[in-house]
C-alpha cells in the first residue's frame, strides 16, 4: 500500500510538474504577447506623433506660404502705382511742356500779325526812266 501510495503520489508529482510547465509556458506566451502588443501601442503612438509633425509642418508651409503670396501682391500693387505714378507724372511734364511750348508759339503768331497789322503797307516803287541806251 505504501508502494501504491508512494507511486500515486509521483504520479500526482509529475501531474504537477507537467502542469507548472505548461502554465510557465503560458506565462512566457502571455508575457510575449503583451510585449508585442506594448510594442505595436509604442509604433501606433510614434506613428500618429510623426503624422502630428507632418499635419503641422504642412500648416506652416501653407501658412510660409500664404505670407509670401500676400507679400507678392502686396509689391506687385505698389510697384505697380509707383509705375502708374511715374508714368503720370511724365505724362503731366509733357503736357506741361507742350502746352508751354504752345503758348510761345501763339506769341509768336500773335506778335507776327500784330507787326503784320501795324506795318504800313509798303508800295514798291519802280522808277521808269529812260536810259541813255535809246540814244
Amino acid at each position: 500500500m505504501v508502494e501504491q501510495l508512494s507511486k500515486a503520489l509521483d504520479e500526482k508529482t509529475q501531474l504537477l510538474a507537467t502542469d507548472a510547465q505548461k502554465l510557465q509556458a503560458q506565462t512566457a506566451q502571455t508575457q510575449m504577447d503583451n510585449a508585442a502588443k506594448l510594442d505595436i501601442e509604442r509604433m501606433r503612438i510614434e506613428i500618429e506623433r510623426m503624422r502630428n509633425e507632418t499635419e503641422l509642418t504642412i500648416t506652416a508651409m501653407k501658412i510660409k506660404a500664404d505670407e509670401a503670396e500676400a507679400r507678392l501682391k502686396s509689391d506687385t500693387r505698389l510697384a505697380e502705382s509707383e509705375q502708374s505714378s511715374a508714368t503720370k507724372i511724365l505724362h503731366d511734364e509733357t503736357e506741361h511742356r507742350h502746352q508751354e511750348e504752345m503758348a510761345v508759339i501763339d506769341g509768336l503768331h500773335k506778335e507776327a500779325e500784330s507787326a503784320q497789322a501795324d506795318a504800313p503797307a509798303t508800295v514798291l516803287a519802280i522808277e521808269m526812266t529812260p536810259t541813255d541806251e535809246a540814244d
